[in-house]
C-alpha cells in the first residue's frame, strides 16, 4: 500500500504537467482525494435513475396512476423553456409505465406538474435526499443540493421530475430506491449485523432501524412491477439475469458543473429478485469513454454481473425465466447521438 502514490493515471499526468508550488499544490490535492469513498462524500447528478421517485411520489400521492397516460411529441415548453427527450425521439401516447420503459422526459415534466412543486418538495425529504444516509462511515455531506419549495418555478420543477437540477449522494440515491422498493420504508444504511467472538457466536447483533414510511406498501409493489417491465421491455435489457426476476431504471445525465457541456454520468439501479427484494446495486460511471454514454448499455451490464455472482453466492435458487423478448435491442434511450442534448434522459 502506497498511499501518496497517484494511482489515476489522468490525474497524474496532470500533476506532472505543472511544476513548482502548482504541482506541490496539485499532487497534495490529488493525493487526498484519491482516497474519498465517493459513494458515501461526493454529491452527482442522479438523471433518470431519480424518474423512479418522481413516478413513486406520483401514484402514492394519487396524482396519477400506472394507466394514466402522456403524450411526448416534438418537444414541451415550460414557462418559454423548451424540454426534449433522449435523441429528441417522440414517444407519442404512453402510459405512466411505457414512460418509465422509455425514460420519457416530457412524460415526467407532466407527471411533476400533476403531482405539483409542494407535494414533490415534500417525498424528496421524506426519501431521505436533503439529509445524511446516517450511515456508519466517515466524510458523509452534511446536505445535499436542491430547490425548497419557495424556490422552484415551472422550469425548476420540471427539470428535477426527470432528474436534473439536484445533486445527491450516490448513498443516498441508493437508499432512496431502496425505500421504493422494499414496501416504502426508508432504512437506515449500515456496514455490520453482527459482531462475533472468535468462537463464531455473537457478541453483538446490530438490529437495522426504519427511519420512516415514505410511501405505502401497495406504491412499493406497483413501482416493482414497473422496474422489472424497464428491465423486460424498456431501457433496461442488459439488465437482465437468466432466471432471476430483476427491477432496474436506467439514467444518463449532464453534469452541470463540468467546463465540458459534454460530460455524463452514466448509471443503472437493479434490485433483484425484485418480487422479493434483497439486494441492490447501483453502477455510476463518471465521463466514460465509450461508443456511448447510456446508463442502459454500459452500467447495466455490470449491474447484472454483480448481482448475479451476489445471488449465486448467497445461494439463491434460479427460477423459471419469464416469458419476454430477452433481445436486448437498444432503444432510444440507450443510442444518444453526439451532441444531443440528453435533458436528464
Amino acid at each position: 500500500n502506497q498511499p501518496r502514490v497517484i494511482y489515476d493515471a489522468a490525474a497524474r499526468q496532470r500533476v506532472d504537467a505543472l511544476s513548482g508550488k502548482e504541482r506541490t499544490a496539485a499532487l497534495q490535492l490529488a493525493q487526498q482525494t484519491q482516497w474519498r469513498n465517493k459513494a458515501v462524500s461526493d454529491l452527482y447528478e442522479p438523471g433518470s435513475v431519480f424518474k423512479l421517485i418522481t413516478c413513486a411520489a406520483a401514484l402514492d400521492a394519487g396524482a396519477v396512476s400506472p394507466h394514466s397516460t402522456f403524450y411526448c411529441g416534438d418537444s414541451i415548453s415550460v414557462a418559454g423553456t423548451r424540454f426534449h427527450c433522449a435523441n429528441h425521439k417522440r414517444h407519442g401516447s404512453q402510459t405512466v409505465t411505457q414512460a418509465l420503459e422509455n425514460s420519457c422526459n416530457q412524460s415526467f415534466i407532466q407527471i411533476g406538474a400533476r403531482l405539483g412543486k409542494e407535494a414533490f418538495c415534500d417525498y424528496f425529504a421524506a426519501f431521505g435526499l436533503r439529509e445524511p444516509t446516517g450511515i456508519d462511515l466517515p466524510a458523509e455531506p452534511k446536505k445535499s443540493l436542491y430547490y425548497t419549495a419557495d424556490r422552484m418555478g415551472p422550469v425548476e420543477l420540471a427539470s428535477c421530475a426527470f432528474g436534473q437540477s439536484s445533486k445527491i449522494s450516490y448513498m443516498e440515491m441508493a437508499a432512496a430506491v431502496c425505500a421504493v422498493v422494499n414496501g416504502g420504508k426508508l432504512m437506515q444504511p449500515y456496514l455490520v449485523s453482527d459482531i462475533l467472538n472468535p468462537d463464531g457466536s455473537v457478541l453483538q447483533h446490530i438490529d437495522p432501524v426504519c427511519r420512516r414510511q415514505v410511501i405505502r406498501p401497495e406504491t412499493s409493489r406497483i413501482m416493482r412491477g414497473m422496474m422489472e417491465a424497464v428491465v423486460l421491455n424498456g431501457g433496461g435489457r442488459y439488465a437482465q439475469i437468466r432466471g432471476y426476476r430483476v427491477g432496474g431504471k436506467s439514467g444518463t445525465s449532464q453534469k452541470l458543473d463540468s467546463a465540458d457541456e459534454k460530460a455524463r454520468i452514466a448509471s443503472f439501479v437493479a434490485v433483484a429478485p425484485i418480487d422479493d427484494p434483497q439486494f441492490l446495486c447501483l453502477v455510476c460511471l463518471d465521463e466514460p469513454h465509450s461508443w456511448t454514454t447510456a446508463g442502459g448499455s454500459l452500467s447495466a451490464p455490470v449491474c447484472a454481473e454483480v448481482l448475479e455472482q451476489t445471488l449465486v453466492y448467497k445461494g439463491i435458487p434460479r427460477a423459471a425465466e419469464p416469458e419476454a423478448d430477452a433481445d436486448p435491442a437498444q432503444t432510444a434511450a440507450d443510442l444518444p447521438a453526439d451532441g444531443d442534448s440528453f435533458d436528464g434522459a
